[in-house]
């Protein structure tokens, strides 16, 4: 990854560019509806479980890789392990706006008219190709920048038109929050927001580009202030979210809906191209291929998966969703965890011997937790979650690194 078409990042206008960007890059089908599904869970408290380790461990990211060269020595240690992760995001925010629109469009939804869809769904489209043409075109950063600029005061609007909404909806959340539940998901959701950040390529070329103390200012400000009113904004529309049957069908309710499916597949598109433009700067170009194979295949299948079929009160596509989750909640952090955080020996990422062990216990590791996390995130017993995470967090104790590091 080079910074040589960055353009300006010295002062505060870069600065605060760099901070856009951050926070419409890590602004996508997580942070715009995970939280509504934990407030309707557990209440606000879920909200707070959710935003407060997500805003740190994303702007922790600037600090901990605050001295130059450190960004670009993870990116070339597990460049790899990265474009998996810019492939998945590329494909759950497909996923995402795949179930977005059949929920309102698909079957369930009959009666309304084609006029109104058209109105409500237009803009939307337009706003999501003007944002995915300027994030994957062009060489020049300085536009993609802008661009995030543009979204931030487009999402401002938004949550303008919501609060002057006359009609506002209620907060329909659990009067007691399942604080038991919420105790053994807490620890998960902060062992996956501390470390996913760190396999995020959009984030590398943030701290890359921006060195110093400006990256690590825009980084403070970019999540401790642009990305937090970012999920403060979910937070004032998760109300209509729940009260919509089904899900997504409040897009049609007037100027506020309108403004906020904006916002939403502004978003998404966002994500998807700036993930989409650091894949094609890897050596191996056809990350990018394979990152659209795979949503390809993901759309295809919540297509078919998002219908009126439920399993454990949860419907599929609410269930392809928490799959989804799992990587950011598991997959990923742990290959952070126990692949990318150095060893006593120094050992980091999958060269030598070490390295095939590491992966081996990684793969392993995943595998033993897969169930337990299925239990305790589509069955609904967040139980199961504390020996799932258990298990991840002492899968360490094995690792390679006491000896003589072999090839590494």
């Amino acid at each position: 990854m080079s910074a040589g078409d960055d353009g300006n990042t010295t002062g505060w206008p870069g600065t605060l560019g760099w901070s856009a960007y951050l926070a419409c890059s890590w602004t996508w089908c997580i942070g715009m509806f995970l939280p509504v599904l934990l407030v309707r869970d557990y209440g606000i408290w879920g909200f707070v479980v959710f935003a407060v380790p997500n805003v740190l461990g994303a702007g922790a990211m600037g600090w901990v890789l605050r001295h130059r060269g450190a960004s670009e020595a993870i990116v070339a240690r597990h460049g790899p392990a990265m474009a998996w992760f810019s492939r998945v995001t590329i494909a759950f925010q497909c996923v995402f706006l795949c179930w977005l629109i059949v929920s309102v469009v698909g079957p369930q939804s009959t009666g309304r008219s084609g006029y109104a869809y058209a109105v409500v769904f237009a803009p939307a489209v337009v706003a999501m190709f003007c944002m995915l043409w300027a994030t994957s075109s062009g060489r020049s950063m300085s536009l993609v920048r802008t661009a995030s600029i543009v979204l931030l005061l487009g999402s401002a609007m938004a949550a303008i038109v919501l609060l002057m909404d006359p009609e506002p909806a209620s907060m329909d959340v659990p009067k007691s929050a399942d604080t038991f539940g919420l105790a053994w998901f807490a620890p998960v959701c902060m062992f996956g927001f501390l470390a996913c950040p760190y396999l995020d390529i959009t984030l590398h070329r943030a701290r890359q580009s921006a060195p110093g103390a400006s990256g690590t200012a825009a980084f403070t400000i970019g999540f401790g202030v642009l990305f937090l009113a970012m999920m403060l904004f979910t937070l004032g529309y998760a109300g209509r979210v729940l009260e919509s049957r089904p899900w997504f069908a409040f897009v049609l309710a007037g100027p506020a809906g309108v403004a906020i499916l904006i916002h939403i597949m502004a978003q998404l598109s966002f994500t998807i191209g700036v993930h989409g433009r650091e894949l094609k700067r890897l050596p191996e170009r056809a990350y990018a291929r394979r990152a659209t194979n795979t949503a390809i295949v993901a759309v295809s299948l919540v297509l078919v998966l998002t219908l009126e079929a439920t399993h454990a009160g949860l419907s599929y596509g609410e269930i392809l969703y928490r799959c989804f989750m799992s990587f950011y909640g598991l997959v990923f952090p742990a290959y952070v965890w126990l692949v990318m955080i150095p060893t006593g020996d120094g050992h980091s990422g999958l060269g030598g011997e070490n390295g095939r062990r590491k992966l081996f216990i990684w793969a392993f590791t995943v595998g033993a937790a897969a169930t337990m996390f299925w239990m305790g995130f589509i069955e609904r017993s967040e139980v199961w979650l504390a020996p799932g995470l258990a298990i991840v967090l002492c899968a360490r104790f094995v690792l390679p690194g006491r000896g003589r590091l072999r090839g590494g």
